[in-house]
């Protein structure tokens, strides 16, 4: 009677075990599934926007750089808005990604304040300077032939109504244009929005003039809308460049690099023959971006945009006083503006730390 009873036992304990090595086995498939086939090596996340200048980057697999620096990319397409908070994730987020070096500074202390874990801005990638504002209304002239500082740039400044995200390089820019033209902002019909929102809100009238990233800049030309002026206009800019968390750069230095050296030869095949190279990211914008690009538009976007091809290049120009578009600047300009703190540190990987295969 006993022996009956306990052999329920055993076939209970035993479909326990397979169930607790089912799972087991399940975890390490997942697990898995973020490593190089070919080494068991974990693979580094990276984030993207679906953007013509960061869809450049989809070039490393035919470039064959993963074999070349020996790091396996999993390459996943965000919002931008969504790139910083998933690399500041605690949960499994992207190990590295494209952000603002303007919009960084803004949110240094929400991500970073009694952190013991901080995003870096590690390295630059490459410099926006086409944004901008744009309009459908047909009676608002282009500052670009009105001129930038003008009673007509006074008068649109004081009677149209502006929208642009809140806390953004659109209101520093707008500032910039009404401080040059004797405006306070604060006089300005100005309306929080969200950039993707802006092209409809000026098409449907509810804006005057709303901000416009490259993407929207285009679409505004294929609606038959207009460019009120963009950032190079008014002689302004903002960097973008790769953010990473403390503990990545600590635990994956190495990888991390490697990735930023990728970016950079990727770029450089690119702009060495944008007609003949540029297959493969309008491929990638095809599917994932809103807007679609023929040839010529892709070239039109990426002139508003500076590129450079080697890490060096991108230092001595970002990263030092000297450089055309010294993130000094820019930085001293944004803390002076929203009134941020003096003491936030911008610390970039050293040009020489960075390892030719």
């Amino acid at each position: 009677m006993n022996a009956s009873k306990q052999k329920p036992r055993r076939i209970k304990f035993t479909m326990a075990t397979l169930g607790l090595v089912t799972l087991l086995t399940l975890a390490a498939a997942i697990v898995w599934t973020n490593r190089d086939g070919n080494s068991g090596k974990q693979s580094i996340t990276v984030a993207i926007a679906p953007y013509q200048d960061q869809g450049m980057l989809v070039n490393y697999k035919h470039l064959g750089l993963e074999e070349k620096y020996g790091v396996s990319i999993n390459l996943i397409t965000l919002p931008f808005e969504d790139i910083v908070p998933s690399v500041a994730s605690a949960s499994a987020g992207a190990d590295i990604g494209f952000g603002s070096f303007i919009g960084y500074l803004n949110q240094y202390k929400n991500l970073n304040t009694d952190s013991d874990d901080p995003v870096l801005f590690v390295y630059p990638a490459y410099v926006f300077k086409g944004g901008g504002f744009v309009t459908f209304d047909k009676g608002i002239k282009p500052l670009r032939e009105t001129g930038v500082v003008s009673q007509y740039a006074s008068d649109i400044l004081q009677n149209e109504k502006f929208g642009y995200p809140d806390k953004s390089i659109y209101e520093l820019v707008l500032a910039h244009v009404a401080r040059s033209n004797d405006v306070p902002l604060s006089e300005i019909d100005t309306h929080k929005i969200v950039i993707e929102d802006g092209l409809l809100a000026a098409q449907s009238g509810a804006l005057d003039i709303a901000a416009a990233g490259l993407t929207q800049l285009n679409e505004t030309k294929r609606r038959g809308g207009e460019i009120v002026f963009t950032m190079d206009d008014v002689g302004f800019a903002d960097i973008t460049g790769f953010l990473v968390k403390e503990s990545t750069m600590r635990e994956r230095g190495d990888d991390v690099r490697a990735v930023i050296q990728m970016w950079f030869e990727c770029v450089a095949y690119v702009m060495s023959d944008i007609e003949g190279n540029s297959r493969e990211t309008i491929d990638y914008l095809d599917r994932q971006a809103a807007t679609k690009y023929t040839i010529d538009e892709f070239k039109a976007a990426i002139e508003q945009e500076y590129f450079p091809t080697t890490t060096a290049e991108a230092y001595n120009e970002t990263m030092t006083e000297e450089g055309k578009f010294s993130h000094q600047g820019i930085q001293e300009t944004v803390i002076a503006f929203f009134g941020l703190s003096e003491t936030i540190q911008i610390t970039p990987l050293p040009p020489g730390s960075f390892k030719t295969p």
